[in-house]
């Protein structure tokens, strides 16, 4: 659909920014903002309305046009609606960071000549790097310090330059030593995601990662590192949690707090809360857990929204819905983009457990079809749990049968994969379809781990 992207880029507007662009609709004489001020009025529009309302007052504002003019109207628009929430969206940004906001201002005046003025931006673009922790600035604002230096062609300003030159160096290997890390780092999310991908290639990097270690001095990378391979031994519990106890007892020697020591304290903490999830860790546990993170959330402008899904769905199958249902509420904000699934998907539970089958199943049928594994698992699982109180038993076989196949499918896909084989096999008995798992596609265990959920769906 045309509007798309303004969608999505009105999905993001904080409320300052909305303010921003509030007042730019009032103080202009451009007829197009009075279009522009509507949409910004019912920013929660769905991306059908949206389209609707473009094509009604693009319609009332120019009615003597033809139907390809008038398409190529809505786009003109749509495209400088999305400029002027880009230019907020940048202008927000350059306000929060300096660093950024001084080498742009520099690599703007690179030809004007004006060497004081490129000096003047580059220094503080250096000053400003360091205090906010921005390495890529850091690197650009001492390559043009450098060349300024260059420029001035005076002993004491080519010494500086030499000076510079081996702190950028510093930087650079500093930098490189941090993104190999982050290589590892990357490697180790898609293993757990789906192994298969990886699968080959796993004792290779292990091994790569502990030859690494052996040279690797700085604290915050060992963290990482060891963290990567925890997230490698996942499914040995033994190692995962050895290598996990590891990073956690590195990350707590660590004294300077920096943006990175909390980043990566952040990440270590949730993949703790998943992996205990998975592994069948009791409600309460894995309560502590997520209050835990959320707590330590509140240094963070942005709260992490997969910690509280998991938090609010706890609540759910704990049989605390009030709780649940207001935490939604209240946190509907953090549900944004990509976070709607999951506002979705609880909203979803949510009406299930009361019974609203029908209002449960608007929700689930969309996430069926994400491409979000995790989800679309769930909501599946969700959706034969209601047949099955419904009594649609050859709704249910079509639904467990394709289930089967799409687990197959990705059976490299490990959190959670034997504890949703174990579901849908207790489901498919349920309907006196008592058959060989094997010729479905999937062979279950006789003792699986369940996560809370995966007992949930199995009460009646």
């Amino acid at each position: 659909m045309v509007g798309q992207k303004l969608h999505d880029l009105l999905d993001v507007m904080t409320i300052s920014q909305m303010k921003l662009l509030d007042f730019k609709c009032n103080s202009s004489s451009d007829k197009r903002y009075n279009i522009f001020k509507l949409i910004l009025r019912k920013k929660e529009m769905s991306l059908e309305e949206l389209n609707q309302l473009l094509e009604k007052e693009v319609t009332k504002m120019w009615p003597n046009v033809s139907m390809k003019e008038q398409g190529l109207k809505i786009r003109r628009c749509v495209d400088f609606f999305c400029e002027q929430l880009e230019e907020v969206i940048l202008e927000t940004f350059l306000d929060k960071n300096s660093s950024a906001k001084n080498v742009l201002l520099a690599y703007a005046l690179e030809k004007s000549g004006n060497l004081n003025l490129l000096s003047r931006y580059y220094n503080k673009a250096h000053v400003k790097s360091i205090e906010e922790e921005e390495t890529y600035y850091h690197l650009m604002s001492l390559k043009g310090m450098i060349r300024m230096s260059y420029a001035s062609q005076s002993d004491k300003d080519l010494e500086r330059a030499l000076q510079l030159n081996e702190e950028y160096i510093e930087v650079l290997e500093a930098t490189n030593r941090q993104k190999r890390t982050e290589y590892f780092n990357n490697i180790s999310n898609v293993y757990l995601e789906k192994n298969s991908i990886v699968r080959e290639r796993k004792l290779e990097i292990a091994e790569s990662i502990l030859a690494v270690l052996e040279s690797e001095k700085t604290p915050i990378n060992r963290v990482s590192l060891f963290f990567s391979l925890a997230k490698l031994n996942y499914d040995d519990d033994l190692l995962r949690d050895g290598y996990f106890e590891k990073a956690k007892a590195l990350l707590s020697e660590i004294e300077e707090r920096t943006n990175s020591y909390y980043e990566l304290d952040r990440r270590i903490r949730f993949l703790e809360l998943r992996l205990s999830f998975f592994s069948g860790k009791k409600v309460n546990d894995l309560m502590r857990l997520s209050e835990e993170i959320l707590k330590s959330d509140e240094g963070f402008s942005i709260i992490n929204n997969n910690t509280l899904f998991y938090y609010i769905l706890l609540h759910i199958v704990d049989g605390k819905i009030e709780t649940a249902e207001k935490m939604l509420e209240e946190n509907h904000l953090f549900f944004k983009g990509t976070g709607v699934i999951m506002e979705d998907f609880l909203n979803a539970v949510l009406f299930e457990h009361k019974g609203d089958h029908k209002r449960s199943i608007k929700l689930l049928n969309p996430i069926l079809y994400t491409t979000q594994y995790f989800f679309t698992i769930f909501s599946r699982l969700v959706l034969i749990k209601i047949h099955l109180k419904r009594d649609n038993r050859t709704l249910c076989k079509s639904l467990i049968d394709s289930t089967a196949k799409l687990l197959v499918q990705n059976s490299g896909n490990p959190l959670g994969k034997e504890a949703n084989e174990y579901v849908l096999s207790s489901f498919r008995r349920r309907i006196g379809s008592v058959r060989n798992t094997k010729n479905k596609g999937i062979e279950v265990e006789n003792e699986v781990q369940l996560s809370v959920f995966h007992e949930y769906l199995l009460k009646d």
